[in-house]
């Protein structure tokens, strides 16, 4: 395709992109999780820089101008790995529900179990989900706005109990 004149339209938006940041541009370059489209994402900010001219000291001067975001948004794939890797299940959730996951009959977080808390401190406990029981760590995700989403890591109690008499057995 050939660039012309015409090529270029005025837009007011494009898709999954927002026109206005609605907040604070950082000014210097930042890592934090956001949730977009209901899912948790891992975003990097970097301020963009220009230039303007100052008529008082009449020379020019550096001036943020924007910011550029880019967002990686992870996949089952990539969950089903971890998973597999640590012999684990794992959901995420946000405050809409399960983001993602290996356990869809787990679609709900309890949020009010994270409290105000501006530390990710994992919490654990354990949970009965479609008859299995877990050993649950939670680790609560938390930006300036709040607490926007959990990570629920599960263990099952059955494999557990397995590895455990496993050991003893090799023991004695």
């Amino acid at each position: 395709m050939k660039l012309s004149e015409n090529s270029w339209k005025s837009q007011d938006s494009f898709p999954s992109i927002e026109a206005i940041f609605g907040k604070n541009m950082p000014e210097q370059e930042m890592i934090r999780y956001d949730i977009t489209d209901g899912f948790l994402c891992l975003s990097s900010y970097v301020p963009i820089m220009g230039e303007e001219f100052n008529k008082e000291l009449k020379k020019m001067m550096p001036k943020q101008v924007g910011v550029l975001k880019a967002t990686f948004k992870p996949d089952h794939a990539f969950f089903d790995k971890i998973a597999e890797i640590t012999e684990t299940k794992i959901n995420i959730f946000s405050e809409q529900g399960l983001s993602l996951g290996n356990i869809k009959e787990y679609g709900s977080y309890d949020f009010s179990r994270l409290g105000n808390a501006k530390h990710q401190k994992i919490m654990l406990n354990e949970i009965e989900v479609n008859k299995n029981q877990y050993f649950q760590g939670s680790l609560p995700i938390h930006n300036d706005s709040g607490g926007i989403s959990a990570i629920a890591v599960l263990y099952s109690k059955k494999f557990a109990t397995s590895n455990t008499l496993q050991i003893i057995r090799y023991i004695a």
